[in-house]
């Protein structure tokens, strides 16, 4: 077996070792139907710089060690379009698990679309700034099952390396099982993002089984600005978007038109809908949060430096409360009535019209 496929290699990068890089370069889309093709393929093409594509056949891609996007410019797609007819997955979803990230970008312009990743010891996705990630997208795919974060953005505390114009549009993320391996989860973590969009997307089930709750469905902090969070579906998640994180704060963005519901009395450690936690010069607008848990609050604003905030047109069945001496403009938001929220479930269609 090991036999028939190294043949199979060898004939599909037949030349490659040979042709001169600019005749690889100017291939514009490969088709693969394996991991080890998908591999070699990147490595093949890791010193082109137009714009290319890697178009996954349908199965399974089972991946023993990170994937490592070095190259600008790259696309990796499914061939039908279609999130469930491609999964690349990782060995296990444990802090013994051998592969760390499934994917990790290091790269301007990285697109993925329309393929499932599930299981990894970290993150399935790592966007790293610190080594050049710039402007990724991601679009309809399915992020289901890491122990820690299931997509981490980081910069690498240098300001410059801070990664913008990324986008998360028309994903699945979830916890199969209804609830995280551990506290230490969370749908989208970015460290100093800007620009970035991330809209019509749904959270399932980021909660924490034990110690403290879980971290935010979608949260961007720690020198993050101007990040717009829109159209989004949070369900039965520990904690739903969050702007900043203490002192390691966010400045500006908006938060608008996100649908975010808990009804799940199984999870312990259920929390706030929004919070901004340093988070000066931002919009909080047209959001439906129903909690049916303890938690008092569905938005909170908290320290000395959240100000310049507008919370407006939100309904909620908890309080919109201040604490630690933010300061905002609260306008036309409405507390919903036992009937209103009554009539709200987990497959609510919410419209912010």
């Amino acid at each position: 077996m090991i036999k028939y496929w190294l043949i199979i290699i060898c004939c599909y990068f037949i030349g490659f070792g040979v042709q001169s890089t600019p005749t690889i370069c100017a291939t514009p889309t490969f088709t693969v139907k394996n991991i080890i093709l998908l591999e070699d393929t990147i490595k093949a093409l890791a010193q082109c710089d137009d714009p290319q594509t890697i178009i996954l056949t349908s199965g399974n891609y089972s991946v023993n060690q990170t994937i490592n996007i070095t190259r600008d410019n790259l696309t990796i797609k499914s061939q039908t379009g279609e999130p469930k007819s491609v999964v690349i997955f990782g060995d296990a979803m444990s802090d013994t698990a051998k592969v760390g990230n499934v994917l990790r970008i290091s790269a301007k312009n990285f697109k993925l679309s329309g393929v499932t990743i599930e299981k990894s010891k970290y993150h399935l996705i790592q966007i790293a700034g610190e080594h050049g990630a710039q402007n990724p997208t991601i679009e309809n795919c399915i992020l289901r099952d890491s122990y820690q974060q299931m997509i981490k953005v980081t910069y690498g505390k240098q300001q410059n390396k801070r990664v913008k114009n990324g986008v998360i549009e028309n994903c699945l993320f979830e916890y199969s099982a209804g609830i995280g391996p551990n506290w230490y989860i969370g749908g989208i973590d970015a460290h100093g993002a800007i620009a970035w969009r991330i809209k019509n997307n749904t959270f399932k089930n980021i909660a924490s089984p034990k110690q403290q709750e879980a971290e935010h469905a979608i949260h961007f902090w720690d020198n993050s600005e101007a990040n717009i969070i829109e159209q989004n579906r949070i369900i039965n998640c520990d904690r739903g978007i969050g702007f900043g994180l203490g002192q390691q704060g966010n400045s500006a963005g908006i938060i608008a038109g996100n649908f975010i519901y808990h009804n799940n009395s199984e999870h312990r450690f259920a929390d706030v809908g929004i919070a901004l936690e340093s988070s000066p010069n931002t919009l909080v607008q047209d959001n439906l949060v129903i909690l049916k848990h303890n938690y008092p609050n569905a938005i909170e604003y908290r320290f000395a430096a959240s100000k310049d905030i507008l919370i407006s047109n939100n309904k909620t069945n908890k309080a919109i409360k201040t604490r630690n001496s933010a300061q905002a403009i609260l306008q036309k938001n409405i507390m919903l009535s036992a009937e209103q929220v009554n009539s709200v479930n987990s497959s609510y269609v919410f419209d912010i019209n």
